[in-house]
């Protein structure tokens, strides 16, 4: 897998995880596990500028 392809995968997994989020069906310490969790699995760093902020995670 590309370093493109392995970026879209990780915000397309990250944007339904945000959207849980938003939901209410998950809890911000959730999305931050599997924030890293996909981090860890698509090779994406922990300063990388992909990532997003998580004061954005409020409502």
């Amino acid at each position: 897998m590309s370093k493109n392809d392995a970026i879209i995968c990780y915000k397309t997994s990250l944007s339904i995880f945000i959207s849980w989020y938003r939901q209410g069906l998950i809890s911000v310490a959730e999305l931050s596990t599997l924030d890293t969790n996909l981090c860890e699995k698509y090779g994406i760093s922990s300063s990388s500028i992909y990532r997003p902020n998580p004061l954005l995670y409020k409502e």
